[in-house]
């Protein structure tokens, strides 16, 4: 409660200047009311109350005076009162949670069972379940430290990974946090939105802790400890108590919140408020697009006051009445609508109702109009949309719309131009490299002696027309040799159920691949 109440403010403050004259108006009626001295004094009080209209007894309900709570209740709607900040920003919520995860041999203590590591991914999983959007990196070490995943949009991608979280994945035993901090700031480099690292530890060295804390100082990231483990330790498979006494040290070195895993959510409710207030301290008051206007509450209790004005006596003055006609007057199609809601606002309406062509017709944001028409499965639309956008989730939607259009090719390099953006858009460089891996097979699948006898060069009948941002990199033959593979054979050879695996493909073995990742990264290490 306390840091809703910090966060108060108004996101158009000088709206509440309007109250001024409403609160003059009151004075002026308050003035009024007040029976002159004069007529005190020259008639019988018995008869006064009977011969002065508009006195203290009646005052109170004239429609006059319900202008001024009116006036300044819309004053004070329109002036954008706000605390919390929005659940989206003209997009996904783009602040970044840093994973790191000890899988030293102490973390395969059964003292929380089934072990601790077992226990903390499971956590893992229901945090990212709650917390529902963000960019999400994960980092595991021992005796070596890797990266799992980098920062990415979509936790689907990480949760066959972390489900195969285990000490038998590591390389090297031990428990050097050293290891993992340069990977950690790696993460946390290659993001601009506020940061969170959340450590999953038994225990931390001191070499550790000062690394960690100097990464997290120098960048501004917030820390959360997540403690896993009992006082009671595991004495059957020798391993020690959590070292709570060490968790604390970095924390307060680091400036950072200790979390011990706990049987309820109640954990996790403090992870998240960690989460949610370090978002909170990032962003700027002024920013209307990342707060949540809460003046719209107060369309209520103004309409509830409106409403007053049809009592039977009450006078509906002209310039209202002009208001409402007009209003009324103006109410086809979309008008009416347009008076209280933006065109995105309407769009992401009807978006979340499942229209997707009306609200790809009433979004002006591009990205959105594309999405709208992507997941309307027009893909010359969202083809159209998405070319205004210049970033990498633009290239990569557009990329993924030309793949549905089966254009191939062009599919391939804006995957690239996301890539060039964003080296570790993981989700992109799938993309790209199962659909060129497709377009290598179906080159090696024609016929061997045409292959053998070289690239002919296409002719004006068959080139094909790309736009200059589209052309394939001459120092690529393999691209060169697919733009002529014939349009026909293609949608023949990828069929529909095809596309849908590779768009949503996943390692079949995680953990397999993770322990031979990170032997050879360890192999590889100076």
């Amino acid at each position: 409660m306390l840091d809703l109440l910090a966060d108060f403010h108004f996101l158009r403050p000088l709206w509440l200047l309007g109250i001024v004259p409403f609160v003059g108006l009151w004075l002026a009626l308050r003035d009024a009311d007040r029976l002159p001295p004069s007529w005190q004094a020259a008639i019988d009080p018995a008869l006064l109350e009977h011969l002065v209209t508009g006195g203290s007894g009646g005052g109170g309900a004239r429609p006059l005076r319900w202008i001024i709570p009116l006036g300044a209740l819309g004053c004070l709607a329109m002036s954008g009162p706000t605390w919390q900040l929005a659940d989206r920003q003209e997009g996904p919520d783009r602040s970044a949670l840093i994973i790191a995860v000890e899988l030293s041999d102490s973390m395969g203590g059964r003292d929380v069972g089934p072990t601790r590591a077992r226990r903390a991914t499971y956590k893992l999983a229901d945090l990212l379940d709650v917390r529902g959007g963000g960019q999400t990196g994960l980092i595991v070490y021992a005796g070596t430290g890797h990266v799992v995943m980098p920062l990415t949009d979509d936790d689907r991608v990480i949760r066959p990974y972390l489900d195969s979280l285990s000490p038998a994945l590591m390389p090297v035993p031990g428990d050097a946090l050293t290891t993992a901090v340069p990977a950690i700031e790696g993460l946390l480099a290659s993001s601009d939105a506020p940061s969170t690292v959340l450590l999953v530890t038994d225990g931390v060295d001191p070499k550790g802790a000062e690394a960690l804390a100097g990464a997290v100082r120098d960048t501004g990231a917030a820390l959360v400890v997540y403690g896993v483990g009992t006082s009671r330790g595991d004495p059957s498979a020798d391993v020690p108590p959590i070292d709570a006494s060490s968790l604390e040290r970095l924390s307060r070195a680091a400036d950072g919140t200790v979390v011990d895993l706990g049987v309820g959510d109640g954990d996790l409710r403090r992870i998240l408020r960690v989460l949610d207030r370090h978002r909170r301290a990032q962003a700027a008051h002024d920013d209307a697009d990342l707060w949540e206007d809460a003046g719209y509450y107060l369309v209520y209790p103004f309409a509830l006051l409106v409403l007053l004005w049809f009592r039977r006596g009450w006078a509906l003055r002209l310039p209202a009445a002009a208001i409402l006609v007009f209003t009324v007057s103006g109410c086809g199609d979309n008008a009416f609508v347009d008076l209280w809601l933006t065109p995105d606002q309407q769009g992401r309406l009807l978006f979340d109702r499942g229209e997707f062509v009306e609200a790809a017709q009433r979004f002006d944001d591009p990205m959105w109009k594309g999405i709208a028409f992507y997941a309307a499965e027009d893909w010359p639309s969202a083809i159209g949309a998405l070319s205004n956008v210049d970033s990498p989730e633009g290239h990569y939607n557009l990329g993924n719309a030309y793949a549905q259009n089966r254009q191939w090719i062009t599919a391939i390099q804006q995957y690239d131009a996301a890539l060039s953006k964003r080296p570790t858009f993981r989700e992109a460089r799938a993309n790209r490299d199962l659909l060129q891996g497709m377009l290598d097979r179906m080159r090696e699948a024609d016929d061997p002696e045409e292959n053998a006898k070289g690239v002919p060069p296409p002719s004006e009948e068959d080139a094909i027309t790309l736009r200059e941002d589209q052309k394939a990199p001459s120092d690529n033959p393999d691209l060169d040799r697919a733009m002529e593979i014939d349009r026909e054979a293609a949608e023949s050879a990828i069929s529909d159920a095809t596309l849908e695996l590779w768009m949503r493909r996943v390692d079949t073995k995680p953990a397999d691949f993770l322990a031979q990742k990170f032997a050879t990264q360890a192999g590889e290490a100076p």
